[in-house]
């Protein structure tokens, strides 16, 4: 990594612990257009673009993401090929983007791709090969194809669990295992994942990061799903106030949302 991508990625890391992060799209986008000017299309102006996509994401902006993936993608492949790992990580990111726009063919494509890049190149016990079966495993979930689901999150898990310093990885796969058990009818099992998530987010992370909030929303509809509707009010509301202390207006107005979905219902129960 050259030092002027290093200052870029601190510059930005920088502004997400601040809580800026509204305002590190803007700084992205300048910094970028002065890295490629000053040293073209190479594997940093790839990294770079990785990280934009990922913002425009967050945000809810899934045409310029796309743009984004996609040039990263072809920046990555004509400098690596095709079986780098490097490579796979780009395909990743362009397949979860395929993931949200509903395109499930090319999405499922593209994780499978890069599941058997890692596999090749890092092998089975790698934590990128784990989280790619993580990917998988949310696309099968997407699908309604949850004993898959199920099974892809818990081969993640056994990896993960096994991995030093992966703690984030392995709480974000125990939250994703838990809705698909929930639809299998494995309620308690899905509430013990959940709130064993919370609490690696919680102590790794801390009460302000976003992961903690997705955790606490995951959790809220696992308990709106119980009908233990006050539990899930009190969780909903937390993560508001997180998502609005990071500036991540998509995300709070879907918390926002399932918070009036469980109201609706609440009020159905006693009305």
């Amino acid at each position: 990594m050259n030092a002027a991508l290093n200052k870029i990625l601190e510059n930005l890391d920088e502004y997400f612990k601040d809580g800026r992060a509204l305002d590190a799209l803007p700084y992205l986008t300048d910094a970028t257009q002065q890295y490629a000017a000053a040293y073209g299309s190479d594997l940093g102006y790839a990294s770079l673009l990785g990280e934009i996509g990922g913002i425009h994401r967050s945000f809810g902006h899934l045409q310029e993401s796309r743009v984004a993936f996609e040039e990263a993608v072809r920046i990555v492949r004509s400098i690596l090929g095709k079986a780098h790992p490097e490579t796979a990580t780009t395909l990743n990111n362009l397949a979860g983007l395929y993931r949200l726009t509903g395109e499930f063919e090319k999405s499922g494509r593209l994780f499978s791709e890069a599941l058997k890049i890692y596999a090749d190149t890092l092998g089975q016990k790698d934590y990128l090969y784990a989280s790619a079966l993580n990917n998988l495993a949310l696309l099968r979930q997407d699908m309604g194809e949850m004993q898959e689901a199920v099974e892809l999150q818990k081969q993640a898990l056994i990896i993960m669990r096994d991995i030093p310093d992966a703690d984030i990885e392995y709480a974000t796969s125990l939250s994703n295992i838990a809705a698909p058990l929930r639809a299998l009818g494995k309620t308690n099992e899905a509430e013990d994942t959940l709130k064993e998530a919370l609490g690696i987010f919680k102590q790794k992370v801390g009460k302000n990061n976003m992961k903690y909030a997705s955790a606490l929303n995951n959790l809220a509809a696992h308990y709106t799903g119980s009908k233990q509707y006050d539990k899930a009010e009190a969780l909903y509301l937390q993560a508001m106030d997180i998502c609005k202390f990071n500036k991540a207006q998509n995300e709070y107005n879907k918390v926002e949302s399932n918070l009036k979905a469980m109201r609706a219902l609440n009020k159905g129960a006693y009305g």
